[in-house]
């Protein structure tokens, strides 16, 4: 078995003494000339390069060819994580899940989410504005019979950005999402972008921020009454709003992670030739 691990420096990595598989070749260019198979692979729940090295390649001593093919650097935080170490990381970086899952990162547009159909008439009957979100389907004779929702995976950071002023906004914590209650239910949220002495700039907000109420930080749990709220800007205009939807921090980080488990292998019909190459450059 090619013993790839054999030819490299050893460094120190958390703690432990690795072999630096970074510091000799670029995989990209041993792939593109060894290897033009690719197939695509879901990875499962928990499984490890060496898991999957054993059951495609018969030897859990490939997980080297199967990082090095998918660009992972680091194989703890650029290999997906499990459930248990994704809830443990979320808690860790943002104090809980139920935090996270409040925290707006930004919004997307939802034409993923929408299937629906309208006519001709009501597209005709939509503001130039919202056409946009529209796509026409045809018929036999080239002419629209229904229109969908375009595909468009366009981002904004936020909704609204606002100003509140409060009492004062000592302990308040830039980043941090505050609330409004009415009883034990949450009628508003933002996310602090700014202090500005006693006025929160926020974004994100949904809800709605009444005045001669109270807002409540989830992180420093400081609380403060609103005495005024003005919109600065409407990133998102109100009519528009129904074809966004906002992305929790929970959500990025749970798509990102979910990304990391489409990979791909080359096909192990390769495996010699690419030995002998990486062979020749090392």
């Amino acid at each position: 078995m090619y013993d790839l691990l054999s030819r490299y420096q050893l460094i120190s990595y958390g703690n432990n003494v690795v072999n630096n598989i970074l510091t000799k070749i670029s995989l990209n260019k041993v792939a593109n000339e060894s290897a033009s198979v690719f197939y695509p692979y879901v990875i499962k729940e928990g499984e490890r390069p060496d898991i999957i090295a054993a059951d495609y390649y018969g030897d859990p001593r490939y997980a080297w060819l199967i990082l090095l093919t998918n660009k992972v650097v680091d194989p703890i935080y650029d290999w997906p994580l499990s459930q248990r170490q994704f809830e443990k990381f979320i808690i860790k970086k943002y104090s809980s899940i139920e935090y996270a899952q409040q925290k707006i990162f930004y919004w997307r547009n939802n034409w993923y989410l929408d299937d629906s159909l309208i006519t001709v008439s009501a597209y005709e009957a939509l503001s130039p504005a919202l056409r946009k979100y529209w796509d026409p389907v045809l018929g036999r004779s080239n002419n629209p019979v229904n229109y969908k929702r375009k595909q468009s995976d366009s981002t904004a950071e936020t909704n609204v950005t606002s100003e509140i002023e409060v009492d004062d906004s000592t302990g308040f914590q830039v980043g941090e999402v505050i609330r409004q209650f009415t009883g034990s239910s949450v009628t508003g949220l933002a996310v602090i972008k700014g202090i500005n002495d006693n006025t929160l700039v926020v974004q994100n907000v949904i809800g709605t921020i009444d005045t001669s109420d109270t807002v409540i930080g989830y992180l420093s749990q400081t609380v403060a009454t609103v005495s005024a709220y003005t919109v600065i800007s409407q990133d998102i205009p109100l009519d528009e709003v129904p074809y966004w939807t906002y992305v929790t921090s929970y959500d990025y980080e749970e798509d990102l992670n979910e990304s990391k488990k489409h990979i791909r292998l080359i096909d192990r019909a390769y495996l010699n030739v690419i030995e002998k190459q990486l062979d020749n450059i090392l």
